[in-house]
């Protein structure tokens, strides 16, 4: 409470006790969640809250809030396009407008809106569909002229050369939230509902017998588990060979399973954000993020049973993993609790590759590099 914030500041910050307890692993529990970042927090959450389940512990190989949840770009919008995607990240859109009253925890929840910008008339009729589709969808969009736009953000360059501003598509709803701050708070109410979160355990190995899994072995001895869910973003690719990297927001040019940076790339980033906002050169750099995503082939993510019994993959996020984080748990804790996909989540099936059912947002073919 406020209350308990201002008598903490007066009494030099001693009365803080631990937001979550540090719990010891047990020998068997019904749910397994490995990954303690923002989508395997929120998962264990939902199925405790939502689901009313039971024997539910999170996995994490290091600390809460110390994956790509810290390092991200914070920011939430549902302005897709596809039907696969768009009810989705409305859901989710919803479901961070509510948060920090659902957690009773302040996760910096600011809707201040979001602006993509229209840099050719091509771009423009695809945002127009895009708009439409969101408001068929449900969400807000409105497309700005660039007048408008000038008038709202003096400080862009709308007659540069390299990228001329011919308009925007704007979410209003959209906005940013503090990263660490929705996993901190996922944890404590996950915990608060019985969830056992177990840091410093890191998982290497599953135990299958006869086609099921029953466990994952750890660093901290063997783990039994009636279902098992991988929710491990940019570590996937270690289990299921499929990765990548975005490093300030773009991606590497060919398929890699590296962890590292790529310079052109970020080179290329800062020059495209300097044509459009010179004042971005004398900003002061205090930090900058790399998190390791893991690319499906369509750009988009998954969310399913494998061919293993009670072993659930959860990623493929790409781009999109922290705006999700409260639908993908809430949808994953739904097929965790009734093996059913959630309403908005039946298009993310593994194997839609196989039988052709991609959802290729941004229509560019199947291959990771490309989306």
């Amino acid at each position: 409470s406020g209350f308990k914030v201002i008598k903490e500041a007066l009494t030099g910050h001693r009365g803080w006790g631990p937001a979550w307890r540090d719990a010891t692993p047990k020998a068997e529990y019904d749910y397994v969640i490995i990954g303690g970042g923002g989508h395997g927090l929120a998962t264990a959450y939902y199925l405790a809250k939502e689901f009313k389940q039971a024997r539910i512990a999170v996995v994490e190989k290091g600390w809460i809030g110390g994956g790509n949840v810290g390092r991200n770009t914070t920011i939430i919008r549902s302005n897709y396009l596809l039907d696969g995607n768009e009810p989705f990240y409305e859901f989710s859109l919803q479901l961070w407008e509510n948060l920090e009253q659902e957690l009773n925890y302040n996760a910096m929840v600011s809707q201040r809106g979001i602006l993509n910008l229209i840099h050719s008339d091509a771009q423009r009729d695809a945002f127009v569909r895009r708009g439409n589709a969101m408001i068929l969808n449900g969400a807000d969009a409105e497309l700005l002229s660039t007048e408008q736009i000038v008038a709202r953000y003096p400080f862009l360059n709308v007659n540069n050369a390299r990228f001329p501003i011919k308009g925007g598509l704007a979410q209003h709803r959209g906005g940013t939230v503090r990263h660490d701050a929705v996993a901190w708070g996922y944890a404590r109410a996950a915990d608060q509902c019985g969830v056992d979160i177990i840091q410093n355990c890191e998982v290497t190995g599953f135990r299958i017998e006869d086609g099921t899994c029953t466990g994952v072995e750890t660093s901290r001895g063997f783990i039994g588990a009636k279902k098992v869910a991988s929710c491990v973003a940019g570590s996937s690719s270690r289990l299921s060979d499929k990765g990548g990297l975005v490093f300030g927001g773009d991606l590497d040019g060919y398929n890699s399973y590296a962890q590292r940076g790529n310079l052109p790339v970020v080179e290329d980033v800062c020059e495209g954000g300097m044509a459009i906002f010179p004042n971005l050169g004398r900003a002061r750099l205090l930090r900058m993020w790399g998190g390791v995503m893991d690319m499906s082939m369509d750009g988009s993510p998954i969310i399913d049973r494998t061919h293993i019994d009670g072993l659930y993959f959860n990623g493929g996020w790409c781009y999109g993993g922290f705006k999700a984080t409260p639908a993908s748990g809430f949808a994953y804790a739904h097929l965790l609790a009734t093996d059913r996909p959630h309403k908005t989540a039946t298009a993310f099936r593994l194997d839609r590759f196989a039988t052709g059912h991609m959802i290729d947002e941004k229509g560019v073919g199947n291959q990771p590099n490309l989306h």
